[in-house]
């Protein structure tokens, strides 16, 4: 707070105004706009000190501005693509993620890191789902005019990508349009060419009954899973036995590394939500330290992955275990709403289960803390609703007793 007080003032140079957009950076310096006062089109950017940046427009307008009708853009920045905005986009980010700490514009690396990989994406489409991935070129739309990016041809881009084995799930195809959307609105702002474009549509618009897609949410039982790691072997086995125990996320165990196998039965992963630790059982963490030892600290603990996509490598693991094994396929996720289920019917407290989970309180309830049907009759039947009078209390009334004994062995416990 106390760097944006030293906010340098505008300044005016011929007929150029100059204002700070944002900053300062690591070497204390300030994004610089120049603006044309009649015509508001931008005639320079960059970062500079206030004087460094009067010098630079002043040499500006002493060689001569270009006329308006020319394109505020210097030639470098034309948009007028989908990949010339995104390219832009991401020159921004990265001033942004050269930010001091305590700029409030300031963003991290790993958000960096994903809005470059949302980008890629977008503009030369998805990863093919084997071998070394390379993209699915049919379903990226770098190549298309920003002037023709109507409500019409993106709804056609997402039924493409949704009906396309990896154009991705609904959750990827919607990040990608937020951060298309993020971009579009940016370029509207700070480039003139622009503002005559009609504004990016309404993201729930493009999804309105376009497909028959359906989210995965199974969460798979105990049997379910012992069945699909029968099918696994090596590094695929150990992976999802990981995500199974530790209820981590998919990039979590997929990128984790040799240093965050810890003593005493502590694992630390690095997701979306930052770095957390969890534990595991003794006898697996002695398998992870054995899996770890003689590598580099800084080597991929599950190094038998060959695609350059990690995530996908695993999850494509694990989908096809679940057709080999005849068993419903479910997700990594599935297998962390299990975790959660699990820990619940240990009575396991809340805010121990959040830190395992790094989540908020509100996400875990909406999205993972799920009751399952068999806990529902477990419950019925602990609270004896239901019994007819004079009838053998170990009787319930509907189909649930010889189903839940043969799940728990108990009639009058659920298990929590």
């Amino acid at each position: 707070m106390g760097m944006q007080k030293n906010r340098p003032k505008p300044a005016e140079v011929g007929p150029v105004r100059l204002t700070v957009v944002r900053g300062p950076n690591a070497q204390g310096k300030w994004y610089f706009r120049g603006r044309r006062k009649q015509e508001r089109d931008v005639v320079w950017t960059g970062w500079a000190t206030r004087d460094e940046a009067q010098v630079a427009v002043a040499a500006l307008v002493t060689a001569g501005l270009p006329a308006p009708s020319s394109r505020s853009e210097p030639s470098a920045w034309r948009l007028e693509t989908v990949e010339d905005l995104l390219n832009a986009w991401i020159l921004r980010e990265e001033s942004r993620a050269a930010l001091t700490a305590d700029c409030n514009r300031r963003i991290k690396g790993t958000t960096l890191a994903t809005n470059r990989g949302r980008a890629t994406r977008i503009v030369f489409g998805p990863r093919e789902a084997h071998g070394p991935s390379p993209r699915v070129a049919a379903l990226g739309i770098g190549s298309v005019l920003l002037m023709n990016l109507s409500t019409g041809r993106l709804g056609d881009w997402v039924d493409a990508r949704l009906a396309h084995r990896t154009g991705g799930a609904p959750r990827t195809i919607r990040s990608d349009l937020k951060t298309l959307s993020a971009a579009f609105t940016w370029g509207q702002r700070d480039y003139a060419s622009l503002r005559s474009l009609a504004q990016f549509p309404p993201i729930h618009e493009l999804f309105r009954v376009r497909a028959s897609w359906v989210t995965n949410r199974v969460t798979p039982t105990d049997a379910d899973v012992d069945a699909v790691l029968a099918q696994l072997d090596a590094d695929a086995r150990l992976g999802v036995e990981l995500l199974a125990v530790t209820g981590a996320r998919l990039s979590e165990v997929a990128c984790l590394r040799a240093e965050q196998i810890l003593p005493e039965c502590i694992v630390e992963v690095d997701g979306k939500t930052g770095p957390r630790k969890t534990a595991v059982p003794r006898a697996f963490h002695a398998i992870l330290v054995e899996k770890a030892r003689g590598k580099e600290p800084s080597a991929y603990l599950l190094d038998g992955c060959t695609w350059a996509d990690r995530n996908a490598w695993l999850g494509s693991r694990l989908k096809q275990a679940c057709k080999r094994a005849g068993v419903e396929p479910f997700t990594a996720n599935g297998l962390r709403r299990a975790m959660v289920r699990l820990l619940r019917r240990q009575s396991v407290p809340r805010e121990v289960r959040l830190a395992m989970l790094g989540h908020t309180e509100d996400v875990c309830r909406d999205h993972y803390d799920e009751v399952a049907d068999f806990e529902k009759r477990a419950a019925v039947q602990k609270a004896r609703v239901g019994f007819r009078k004079g009838a053998d209390p170990a009787v319930i009334e509907g189909p649930w007793g010889q189903d839940w004994a043969q799940k728990t062995g108990t009639h009058d416990d659920c298990g929590a």
